[in-house]
Order: C-alpha cells, then structure tokens, then sequence
C-alpha cells in the first residue's frame, strides 16, 4: 500500500519516491492528471501521461502545487474505485472488513483518499 502525504515540503527525492510508490500500486499504463484551483477561478488543465512522463515533469507539477494549484492523478482504467473525503478511522474499519486499499493519498489535514484495487477491469 502507498500512502502519499505532505509532498509539498519534501525534497525533489521525496516526491519523487511517493509519486513512483502511488503510481505502481495503481497499476496503470496512463494517467489522467489534474491541475486546478482550489477556488475554481481557473479552468482544470488535463494531462494524459505515462508514468515515465509525469516522472520526468515532476518539478513542473510540484511549482503548480507551490502556486496554490490542487494536483490530482487519476489511473486510466476501471481495475480501481476511488473513495473520496474520507478519515482514517473510515480506512481502518475498511481493512477490518477485508477491503485493503492499495492507495491512501492525503488530500488535506484529516481528509484521505483510498484507492481499491479490484485486480481486474470492471465492465
């Protein structure tokens, strides 16, 4: 499982390492990525890449996050189901009932996201 957490205030090395964690549990070919405000003033701007290429522009994605942006990395595919706004109480109930996240990204103080992996495509 990967937890990505506090990217903003690691080093270039950090992010590098949790981004790669998130992107290997995840288990995609492509990734959809999201850059947008948190007020919404700004249309998102959407990016369809590789795992190689959001490594490579990194540094780019880490400068929009420094301006205030929001970053979302969303896997192409139906292999996995996002549940949004959740806390840690709610993920380890989850675990209890046999339902292991393979992703857990913190989106804000007490507010998680956990990724499902199902192992196949859903239809």
């Amino acid at each position: 499982m990967a937890e990505i957490d506090h990217i903003l205030n690691m080093s270039p090395l950090n992010v590098t390492e949790i981004v790669s964690r998130q992107v290997h549990a995840m288990r995609s070919d492509h990734f959809e990525i999201g850059v947008l405000s948190i007020e919404g003033e700004r249309s998102a701007v959407i990016r369809l890449w590789t795992p190689e290429e959001m490594a490579q522009r990194l540094p780019w994605l880490k400068a929009q996050n420094a301006k205030g942006l929001n970053i979302n990395i969303r896997p192409v595919g139906n292999h996995l189901t996002l549940l949004d706004d959740i806390t840690l109480e709610k993920i380890e109930s989850m675990k209890q009932d046999g339902f292991e996240p393979c992703c857990i990204v913190r989106t804000s103080p007490g507010n998680y996201q956990a990724w499902l992996d199902h192992g196949y495509e859903l239809t």
